[in-house]
């Protein structure tokens, strides 16, 4: 809507006001299944290794997790401007071939598991950053349009 009406503001203003959200929401409950982890996991398993070793994966995967869903916040946004195979390019190369690379190569360097889980939060930094790139030029496109649009009418 907000493009529609050539309010490139409301667009920036939304985006900061979701990615703060989605940080708190994301944090929150993570920090809430960590908080809560050693009970919720003895549900599943006695076994004192098991519930360690799934804690330390749940520590790591919870309290990053907001790093995957401001990726996702500028996903979703890229159609709005028309970018949706710049958002499958940076999709596939940061989701699927940065995650193979570091299986591949930098996990062999330091083998363990929470360096091996760390590529999630590591490819969805890389991919927000380069999305954030993309946001901003057409961000800026759209602030060009609306600002010519308001000087000719």
């Amino acid at each position: 809507q907000n493009l529609g009406a050539a309010k490139p503001d409301r667009i920036r203003k939304t985006m900061r006001a979701s990615v703060l959200y989605a940080t708190v929401a994301s944090l929150s409950v993570g920090g809430l299944f960590v908080l809560f982890a050693e009970p919720m996991l003895g549900m599943l398993n006695d076994d004192p290794l098991v519930i360690e070793l799934a804690k330390g994966r749940m520590t790591l995967m919870c309290l990053t997790y907001f790093t995957t869903s401001i990726m996702e916040i500028f996903h979703f946004c890229m159609p709005v401007f028309h970018c949706q195979t710049s958002a499958m390019v940076v999709g596939g190369i940061c989701g699927f071939g940065m995650r193979t690379l570091w299986a591949l190569f930098v996990w062999p360097m330091n083998p363990t598991l929470p360096m091996l889980f760390s590529c999630f939060s590591m490819s969805a930094i890389i991919a927000t950053v380069i999305y954030i790139f993309i946001y901003r030029k057409a961000l800026k496109k759209e602030e060009m349009k609306a600002f010519a649009s308001k000087n000719m009418g």
